[in-house]
């Protein structure tokens, strides 16, 4: 069960957390909480979530700083059930990137002490990714050491054109996901993915007109497990077919007179 995109802590307030059949039967199962915007959740809020809890940190601003370090501080005292952290980097100026450093820098120093050793789930998205992976926020040592080794999914949007040398640099990386948008002025970025990234399971590959100019990229992929195409087929059956791990396939709004009889069956 996921709660997100809500005042969450409105409703672990509300008389829906205070029925029986929810309490009893949905709480102890909760998988994700998403903290949006000003949320900020007391020990007592939190105390009922006994399952693996992802807090999701999100659209930073200086109107959310005490919200962010009051959740730090929770996972510093508070953290004998918490298992995993999910932090979410949407960074679109320089200003913020200095800014979500200093929470990292407090997630660092509270987590220290932590009785239960935590896994960190890493995500960098809606944001223009490259530019992150350029900045001086990836060079403090307390980044590179620590958070840049697990980073686990990887969102390019619109124009992102990453290179081998800045995808090197994330050996644990799991799922990629690329957005190509016309209306945003894309005319057809090749995506490339280099052979050390064979540990990826998940690709999404969102175009419209504009497939990459080498669907040879798939032939690195050889863990790939989930595959969505959408808006269009940027690979061959070929290709697909090298893919002997895939799982899940799905076409989205795709052209699938590309596909011979065969392969749709």
């Amino acid at each position: 069960m996921c709660l997100r995109d809500i005042a969450a802590n409105t409703l672990l307030d509300s008389a829906l957390f205070q029925q029986p059949v929810l309490l009893d039967a949905l709480v102890p199962h909760l998988k994700v909480l998403e903290l949006e915007h000003d949320d900020q959740f007391t020990d007592e809020q939190l105390s009922s979530l006994q399952g693996t809890v992802i807090l999701d940190f999100d659209k930073v601003s200086d109107k959310t700083d005490a919200a962010v370090f009051a959740s730090l501080h929770w996972l510093g005292v508070r953290s004998q059930g918490l298992e995993t952290i999910r932090i979410n980097l949407a960074i679109a100026s320089q200003a913020t990137a200095d800014r979500v450093m200093r929470y990292l820098a407090a997630l660092v120093g509270s987590l220290a002490s932590s009785p239960t050793p935590l896994q960190y789930h890493i995500y960098v998205e809606d944001i223009a990714a490259n530019t992150l992976l350029d900045s001086a926020l990836f060079r403090q040592p307390v980044f590179l050491d620590m958070f840049v080794p697990r980073l686990k999914v990887l969102e390019l949007e619109h124009h992102n054109d990453f290179t081998d040398e800045q995808l090197s640099v994330l050996p644990q990386l799991t799922a990629l996901h690329r957005l190509s948008m016309e209306d945003l002025g894309d005319d057809g970025i090749p995506l490339a993915v280099p052979a050390n990234m064979s540990a990826l399971t998940g690709l999404i590959e969102f175009a419209i007109n504009s497939p990459p100019e080498d669907p040879a990229f798939l032939s690195n992929l050889h863990q790939l497990t989930n595959l969505q195409l959408i808006n269009g087929l940027p690979t061959t059956v070929d290709h697909l077919r090298d893919l002997s791990n895939l799982r899940l396939l799905m076409l989205i709004a795709c052209d699938l007179r590309d596909f011979p009889d065969p392969m749709c069956s």
